[in-house]
């Protein structure tokens, strides 16, 4: 089994040093030995361990509670997504009222370099796509079975990674309403791509909204027509105009990021990353997106994201589970026990929060410190 480092982290999140000889199924620690100090303590956890089944069922509770007192929360994250639609539906709309001439795709000089995917080779990029959403959503979920090794060393949960998700999403989704819809680009993409018909003179190029002649009825060409249709339909990948910035960069991105922030799979991070690499020039290739949507997505995501990890960091310590979530665990002379649903449980070092883990770690460093000490003045 491949191990990793787990450095013990304090209630301010950083690094301390600390030795302990909890359960050999969670923790490879070694202890202290007499003469060595602490520092040169060392502590390693497993990549990932299985858990058993009266963990999951204590993890499930712990779950179901964060669910409930998240439930406004991420079920307002839900219909921004709705809402979303709504405003790439009036972006796609709003197509319909430019000219023939401001239909014209913009000049892109990666349109330019790179060639063009036709047919089937157009759905490319959503392949790669939905591969890095169904891998990343499959390995959140796999939390309920799997204590994963996080980076930041904290316990890690399927609903409040989601959380994460959903509020960098919806952050940026707002900022991404407001860019397109502000300012209305001409769409590159085959569905969209008008062809300026012959008979037109220069007048009526400029003036009045496009011939419906020109438009790639061919390649669904649908654009709604009234406020039924802006309410109810939904485009995930055939819409027009919602350009600035790119959706599919921000979605894959922000997955990117969450592999990174809490899960140290080395292998994951490189399928993650070089997914990433692919799904870009792929993007152009089909031209569902200029160059500058993908690249403000691919700085404003990761800067996004950040952002919100430092103004409103993850509720996982004792105190904030406590508050939040109604979840208190307790140290007993070394003895954990969470309270969940009004049961109490007991739990191992593994699954308490950082701060309960450090507290652990200082109590029976300054203990061992102790001993040493009297046995040193006795032997004077």
């Amino acid at each position: 089994m491949n191990t990793v480092k787990r450095p013990s982290l304090t209630s301010r999140g950083t690094p301390a040093s600390s030795s302990t000889n909890q359960s050999s199924d969670v923790l490879l620690v070694e202890n202290l030995l007499p003469g060595k100090s602490e520092k040169n303590a060392r502590e390693s956890i497993r990549l990932y361990t299985f858990r058993k089944t009266k963990q999951l069922q204590i993890h499930f509770f712990m779950e179901l509670s964060m669910l409930y007192h998240n439930f406004f929360f991420l079920f307002g994250c839900l219909c921004m997504q709705k809402v979303h639609a709504i405003m790439t539906n009036i972006a796609y709309y709003n197509q319909t009222k430019l000219s023939a001439a401001q239909r014209v795709p913009l000049r892109d000089i990666a349109f330019e370099a790179l060639p063009t995917l036709t047919g089937s080779w157009w759905l490319l990029s959503e392949y790669i796509f939905w591969f890095m959403f169904c891998l990343s959503i499959g390995l959140i979920l796999s939390i309920f079975l799997v204590r994963w090794s996080a980076p930041h060393g904290r316990s890690l949960y399927v609903c409040v990674i989601f959380r994460r998700i959903l509020m960098t999403v919806v952050c940026l989704q707002v900022l991404r309403c407001i860019s397109f819809l502000v300012t209305t680009l001409p769409g590159p993409s085959r569905q969209c791509l008008y062809e300026v018909p012959e008979y037109l003179n220069a007048t009526q190029m400029i003036e009045g909204s496009a011939d419906d002649s020109g438009n790639p009825s061919q390649w669904g060409w649908a654009p709604p027509k009234n406020i039924s249709d802006i309410l109810s339909t939904v485009n995930t990948s055939k819409g027009c105009g919602d350009l600035m910035f790119s959706s599919h960069t921000i979605f894959t991105m922000t997955f990117v990021c969450i592999t990174y922030k809490y899960f140290n799979w080395c292998l994951l991070k490189i399928v993650m990353t070089v997914c990433q690499v692919v799904i870009l020039p792929l993007i152009l290739m089909a031209k569902k997106h200029y160059t500058i949507d993908v690249f403000t997505a691919l700085y404003a995501t990761p800067l996004v994201f950040e952002i919100l990890w430092i103004y409103f960091p993850d509720w996982n310590s004792s105190l904030d589970m406590s508050k939040n979530y109604g979840i208190v665990f307790r140290n007993s002379e070394g003895s954990f026990t969470v309270t969940v649903w009004g049961k109490d449980f007991k739990v191992d070092i593994g699954e308490v929060p950082y701060d309960l883990y450090d507290e652990s770690i200082s109590t029976n460093t300054n203990y061992e410190t102790d001993l040493e000490q009297n046995v040193n003045y006795k032997a004077k």
